[in-house]
């Protein structure tokens, strides 16, 4: 399985090819597990919501429980993203409404754990030295914007050893350019 350095995703493109990168890494220190898998999806800006939650729930079917974590871009307004969200049947919770108080904190991680909260929706900075070893999908709202930002994305799923996929949404007008982005 051919190796792909995250400059050459984000500089070079892949052209048309099929939509799943085999491994990410920005050096031999700085390398994305192998037991995560990578994958794009294109969509239209509004219906990303949608398009997340068809596959989720394929996820779901094929698993038998499903555990995601979703980042929205910072410039992103994630009350929208779950005001969007709350029309489907996720159980969902926004980070930083969770970790500010500790008790609040550990109830929101038991219950992410044992399933009563499937789907937890953030940004890169909420979930800034967060564990959450359990989470099998990640969703990426945006191309992040360069490969130490994926890097530091993906590593959020396929922790210590396990199974993770990275799926990024990919849509609006620049969706070619940004999938030639990540085929690099």
């Amino acid at each position: 399985m051919p190796a792909h350095s995250l400059e050459e995703l984000t500089e070079n493109g892949w052209g048309e090819v099929p939509n799943i990168i085999t491994t990410v890494e920005t050096s031999e220190r700085m390398r994305v597990p192998d037991t995560i898998s990578h994958e794009y999806i294109k969509c239209g800006d509004d219906n990303k919501v949608d398009v997340l939650v068809s596959h989720f729930n394929k996820v779901k079917q094929e698993r038998g429980e499903a555990k995601a974590l979703v980042f929205i871009h910072r410039d992103s307004s994630i009350n929208q993203f779950m005001s969007e969200l709350a029309q489907k049947d996720i159980k969902h919770r926004a980070l930083y409404k969770e970790v500010m108080d500790i008790n609040k904190y550990k109830s929101f991680l038991r219950k992410f754990k044992n399933g009563d909260i499937e789907m937890v929706i953030g940004t890169e900075e909420t979930v800034r030295g967060l564990d959450f070893s359990f989470v099998g999908t990640l969703y990426l709202t945006e191309v992040p914007r360069d490969g130490i930002e994926y890097l530091h994305l993906a590593g959020r799923v396929g922790r210590m050893g396990r199974e993770g996929e990275v799926v990024v949404l990919i849509g609006g007008e620049k969706q070619d350019r940004d999938a030639g982005r990540l085929e690099r």
